[in-house]
């Protein structure tokens, strides 16, 4: 048997709840009634033959009990389509100043969470902000500043070359096509298996997590003349660096 595994847990809470429960093989799935040595959410990871876990060694943690059988494949790059009409503002992508990427996947679609407190940080920046919302209207955004364009879709392997840093919610999929094309990260999300993800990104130095999946309390940015926001642009660098990051580390 061969899987196509995730060593990512849906959620840390769910995960060590269910494990106490399920160590007794419920329903004899596996070999009858015998019982189980360990949780039964793990045999994912210890019964097949073949385990293929699309990422890179260095984007897990080490453990010694991985099994033989794991292997790492590196990111599942998609196939994008070969047709696509880029937006009319695609000339407008600089070489000049940083490009920062701005998106929360398809699940967490509220842009106020992420998206818009990215917006309003950025505003005054010298940096050109892309946002692409999982094709809900981008209209949803409100008024976007000069320095922001918007698409509901662009393929990545279009964008990400243009691209010096990703702001996500820590999407799996998002995440690893950005390290794919060696694109930094600024990671803001707690639900689901993002705050695994966004943890992996700061322990394998690819980035920062910012520890929340609303960076910006109340959506109230606090920009003046020596403080340029929870986040922000350095020029000549490839990293937004954020106050909130700075005051953990």
């Amino acid at each position: 048997m061969v899987m196509l595994y995730s060593l990512i847990p849906l959620e840390r809470a769910c995960q060590l709840i269910v494990s106490q429960v399920v160590t007794h093989n419920p329903a004899g799935l596996l070999y009858g009634n015998a019982p189980l040595n360990y949780a039964f959410f793990d045999a994912g990871l210890l019964e097949p033959d073949l385990v293929l876990q699309p990422t890179t060694p260095l984007f897990e943690y080490p453990r010694p009990n991985m099994p033989d059988t794991l292997h790492f494949i590196g990111p599942i790059l998609p196939v994008f389509p070969l047709a696509y009409d880029e937006p009319d503002w695609w000339d407008d992508l600089p070489t000049d100043r940083p490009v920062v990427l701005v998106t929360q996947g398809t699940l967490a679609a509220d842009p106020r969470q992420l998206i818009v407190p990215v917006i309003q940080a950025l505003a005054d920046q010298a940096v050109l902000v892309v946002v692409t919302t999982a094709n809900r209207p981008v209209a949803e955004l409100g008024h976007l500043p000069p320095n922001v364009r918007a698409a509901p879709f662009i393929p990545y392997d279009r964008l990400l070359p243009h691209i010096d840093l990703l702001v996500t919610n820590g999407g799996y999929g998002a995440v690893q096509l950005a390290l794919a094309y060696g694109v930094p990260l600024v990671a803001a999300g707690k639900t689901e298996e993002k705050a695994e993800i966004c943890a992996r990104i700061a322990w394998a130095g690819v980035g920062i997590n910012l520890r929340t999946d609303t960076p910006i309390k109340n959506e109230q940015l606090a920009i003046n003349k020596g403080h340029r926001g929870y986040i922000y642009a350095c020029p000549g660098s490839t990293f937004i660096v954020t106050q909130r990051a700075t005051e953990k580390a």
